[in-house]
């Protein structure tokens, strides 16, 4: 599709700005000046314009990009990208999930995203896993520690991922093989 985008090294393939700014248009369409991108940047320096332009622009989305420059994207820093792009799955999870709204026709807010996943979590069935069957893949282990509810989407209890396949677990218990955990 023309409107496809495959990344195999995030940040190898992001380092140009471009991928960033089709991400953000998709997010924010009409967010991003095109006339003012090279779509086929010859060298450094239209490489770096491209990022300048992509922290540019999430200024204007609201994220925070403090002490992060398009030379940080271009010379592949990765903790400046990855908090770029955690930003952007966030705006682009909830701007989703506020279209779906609530009984009331009020849009989802983070809060409701939090409040649901922990219910989903903490109402799981706790179902201990019978170490010595190979083909078990239910939720729990008898030596995991009991689920503990997340405050917001920056969490440190998010930053092993265990409660995100806490939560696939919930949803469908035979998603998760919690001994390659």
């Amino acid at each position: 599709k023309g409107n496809s985008l495959i990344i195999n090294d995030l940040f190898w393939d992001l380092c140009g700005g471009l991928p960033i700014l089709r991400l953000m248009d998709r997010i924010e369409p009409g967010i991003v000046p095109w006339k003012k991108t090279h779509p086929k940047p010859r060298g450094r320096l239209q490489m770096v314009d491209n990022c300048n332009l992509v922290v540019t622009l999430a200024k204007q989305m609201n994220l925070v990009v403090v002490n992060i420059g398009g030379v940080d994207i271009m010379d592949r820093n990765k903790m400046l990208i990855l908090a770029i792009m955690w930003q952007l799955m966030r705006r682009y999870t909830l701007d989703s999930l506020s279209t779906l709204g609530t009984p009331h026709d009020e849009p989802i807010t983070e809060k409701d995203v939090i409040q649901w996943a922990n219910e989903k979590v903490l109402n799981a069935t706790p179902i201990l896993d019978n170490l010595n069957d190979t083909s078990s893949s239910t939720p729990f282990t008898a030596t995991e520690p009991t689920p503990v509810p997340i405050k917001n989407l920056s969490d440190n209890f998010l930053s092993n991922s265990v409660f995100l396949l806490r939560i696939c677990a919930a949803i469908k218990p035979k998603a998760v093989n919690w001994k390659l955990v």
